[in-house]
């Protein structure tokens, strides 16, 4: 495995929702919170100063699933931008095998001749000039 090529994309969900309990006794999973809180809500002695330390927790555990919604949102994004990078990569490539590999032949043979005549043409050219000169040098 080539360590470039691999991205962690997976979250847990004891880290999305939370686990265990603070130093309180406050749960720190949103499930346990939410359930604490509908028994704050049916206690007959129920009060708003017993539910504020819950609202709180319930605000703090918000803000961490958001974070984490946020990092997976970004990882995604990232992993689009990948894919349509890989995309475009695959389809460059592919047009130059196309190119190379799928030459039209009488193209190919009709651009060789020309290159060959031309190649044989300047050699002629360089030929008389020679011959010439070599001529001059001996008189």
């Amino acid at each position: 495995m080539i360590s470039d090529t691999v991205f962690n994309v997976s979250m847990s969900g004891l880290k999305f929702m939370g686990y265990g309990e603070d130093g309180t006794g406050m749960p720190n999973d949103l499930y346990s919170l939410i359930g604490k809180m509908k028994e704050q809500f049916r206690d007959p002695g129920y009060s708003l100063d017993n539910m504020t330390p819950y609202i709180a927790k319930f605000e703090e555990q918000k803000k961490q699933v958001l974070v984490n919604l946020t990092d997976i949102g970004a990882k995604t994004n990232y992993l689009d931008f990948l894919k349509v990078r890989n995309d475009d990569s695959l389809f460059n490539l592919n047009e130059k095998l196309v190119e190379v590999e799928l030459a039209d032949p009488t193209e190919a043979i009709t651009e060789f001749m020309m290159q060959r005549y031309s190649y044989n043409a300047a050699l002629s050219m360089g030929n008389k000039i020679l011959e010439n000169s070599f001529i001059d040098f001996m008189k």
